[in-house]
């Protein structure tokens, strides 16, 4: 199919013929032929003029690319669903995280990020009251955090830190992706800091690799 042997539009022969030249039984080729239907590379008609017709190559879905940091940029999002955004108790992890004594109330924001081509991220991120309490809920339905914070007088970045590793999705991620249980994804975890190492934010990022391609640019001196 591949060498255009049998180019899209094309019918193919007969069964008999195929099996014939190809040196294997009719019963091989009509299950070959059922497998690539289904596939969708083949669609069969019946009638006079019927049989089996290679069927045009689709075209691919569009996959956005770029660094992390157009995660973090409105301009490939077709759509920022928010689902939390709330106080709650932080757990000692992310209290330790943040700076704050044990069982501090915090911030917790929950987003997922669609493109064209499905969700391509799900966020979780956890802020100190003082920074949590200056953030319009609404301004979260059209712009991702970072960019709120960024425009957010009283706030400046000092310094990220980003883990990234790759990961398997569970049942709950593949849910949230709308992908298969144990699909490659790629979890992010950063750390924004204001001057005098005091954390903004931490998040953690779960990214449906397969949707996103991740470029990374570092010039050579």
């Amino acid at each position: 199919m591949r060498s255009l042997e049998f180019p899209p539009g094309s019918r193919l022969p007969a069964e008999r013929q195929l099996g014939e030249a190809y040196g294997v039984s009719r019963i091989t080729v009509r299950q070959a032929l059922d497998s690539l239907t289904r596939d969708g590379h083949l669609r069969r008609e019946r009638g006079r003029h019927g049989g089996a017709f290679v069927c045009e190559r689709p075209e691919p879905e569009p996959r956005p690319s770029g660094s992390f940091e157009s995660l973090f940029s409105s301009r490939k999002v077709k759509e920022i669903e928010l689902r939390a955004f709330e106080r709650r108790r932080g757990s000692a992890e992310i209290c330790e995280a943040l700076h704050l004594p044990p069982d501090s109330s915090v911030y917790y924001l929950e987003t997922r990020i669609v493109a064209e081509a499905g969700p391509i991220a799900h966020v979780r991120a956890f802020m100190p009251i003082s920074i949590g309490s200056r953030i319009r809920r609404r301004a979260l339905r059209s712009r991702l955090l970072q960019e709120i914070l960024l425009r957010t007088p009283g706030i400046k970045f000092a310094e990220r830190r980003d883990e990234v590793e790759a990961c398997l999705a569970d049942s709950v991620a593949a849910q949230l992706l709308e992908l298969g249980v144990g699909r490659p994804l790629l979890k992010l975890t950063r750390t924004l800091l204001a001057p005098g190492d005091e954390p903004i934010y931490v998040s953690t990022l779960l990214i449906a690799s397969e949707r996103f391609t991740v470029v990374l640019h570092e010039r050579c001196r």
